[in-house]
């Protein structure tokens, strides 16, 4: 996750705590996270490292013939 996303969430983080304690939050402090769109990402999930490397083999001879 990229720092500057990890620093907005914080801050969501701070002004969801100043709410729950009933502090005044201004409308400014209202727009700080703004969710970015993000690439799913997808893992794979190999039981031994030769399913892995039969998995890639087949990948290759897909896109390579």
């Amino acid at each position: 996750m990229e720092a500057p996303t990890i620093i907005k969430m914080e801050q969501e983080i701070d002004r969801e705590m100043m709410i729950d304690a009933g502090e005044s939050v201004s409308s400014e402090d209202d727009h700080i996270y703004e969710p970015e769109v993000q690439r799913q990402k997808v893992a794979a999930d190999f039981k031994s490292l030769d399913e892995m490397v039969s998995y890639y083999e087949n990948l290759d001879l897909e896109h390579f013939g």
